[in-house]
């Protein structure tokens, strides 16, 4: 079974050259049930010469559609360079996560932040997360007090 970008590319470049084929009852791209033609735009559409403006404007159509197509899914159509991944390829996207689970909660956190305080700085958002995400606060509330005054005292970090 071919990939359904593939498919849609052949059928939209069928129908560029043969536009009346889409008129035709039996005729699907996709496997779809129950899927006819009224009987009111059968006699009207199929009457239809081959020289017909109705056909030529559907060619037209059908034709920007697959310059899209191809134009959106040119790494994947053959000669693309997903088409036939290399080895070396596949090995390189296997650690590559399926989706972007975190960057979209990382990024909802953000959001959140903006609105609470619209005029923050993105790097004090970043350090506001990380110190929550970490749990710094925790981590430092156990320290006791002598191992903290060291610890602050160990802190070389320019203060504001």
């Amino acid at each position: 079974m071919k990939p359904v970008y593939n498919t849609l590319v052949e059928e939209l470049e069928k129908i560029v050259n043969k536009p009346a084929i889409l008129l035709d009852n039996d005729y699907q791209i996709f496997t779809v049930d129950n899927l006819k033609i009224s009987d009111f735009c059968q006699g009207v559409l199929k009457p239809l010469d081959e020289n017909s403006i109705v056909l030529q404007c559907i060619s037209k159509m059908a034709s920007g559609i697959l310059g899209k197509c191809q134009n959106f899914f040119k790494d994947y159509l053959p000669e693309g360079k997903y088409h036939c991944p290399s080895e070396n390829t596949k090995k390189e996207t296997l650690t590559c996560p399926s989706n972007n689970i975190a960057l979209e909660r990382m990024m909802g956190q953000l959001d959140r932040q903006k609105t609470i305080s619209p005029n923050i700085n993105t790097s004090t958002i970043n350090t506001k997360l990380m110190m929550k995400i970490t749990k710094w606060k925790g981590w430092v509330g156990k320290m006791k007090k002598t191992k903290f005054k060291l610890w602050q005292k160990q802190d070389k970090s320019p203060k504001y």
